[in-house]
């Protein structure tokens, strides 16, 4: 049978990518007992292992499939996450949460079914990256910032749900084009 995810599992990327994921119940429970800058807190923190994972990966040579698949998950559940305990707090917040929950199913299907196809597990994208960092920012904006106007947080938010929708597009043409053109990969014997 064929590996998917080839290279070592255990390297600091990965165990940072596994040490957010740990991070996700914190954030929520800060919240929900109303300790914003906790879960503010908490959260930044979960981003800058993020930044910290991608940069060890790249510069010691520890990128792994596994790491691929691994801090994408990482981050998307941290990012559901948050806004999930946002919704609760601000208007636009549930419709946000909303888009992302479909964005990321049906994005986490076609690459899927892409990896499927090609064998080959792809990096993020630049603008998987930029959508990442402007959800980073707008969800860090409304932990830190409670009695945020009203029309800043719609903004924000609107901004936040063009990128993931930008950025959703983008995956899903790349996805349509693997699955058009490379050849289905069947079990090695």
């Amino acid at each position: 049978m064929r590996r998917i995810f080839d290279g070592p599992a255990v390297t600091v990327p990965n165990l940072l990518s596994l040490f957010r994921l740990a991070l996700i119940p914190v954030i929520v429970r800060l919240d929900t007992a109303g300790h914003s800058a906790g879960a503010a807190a908490v959260f930044l923190l979960s981003g800058l292992t993020d930044l910290a994972d991608g940069f060890v990966a790249r510069h010691f040579g520890q990128i792994s499939d596994l790491g691929k698949a691994l801090d994408p998950l990482a981050d998307k559940l941290t990012q559901l996450a948050a806004a999930a305990c946002l919704a609760r707090r601000f208007r636009y917040f549930p419709a946000l949460l909303a888009l992302m929950c479909v964005k990321e199913s049906l994005v986490g299907i076609g690459c899927l079914l892409a990896i499927r196809r090609s064998g080959r597990v792809r990096s993020a994208d630049w603008h998987g990256k930029a959508a990442a960092a402007l959800m980073l920012s707008v969800l860090a904006a409304h932990f830190l910032w409670r009695d945020i106007p009203a029309a800043v947080s719609a903004v924000l938010i609107a901004l936040c749900a063009s990128g993931t929708l930008f950025s959703g597009a983008m995956y899903a043409a790349e996805d349509l084009r693997i699955l058009r053109s490379s050849p289905r990969q069947g079990p090695e014997r």
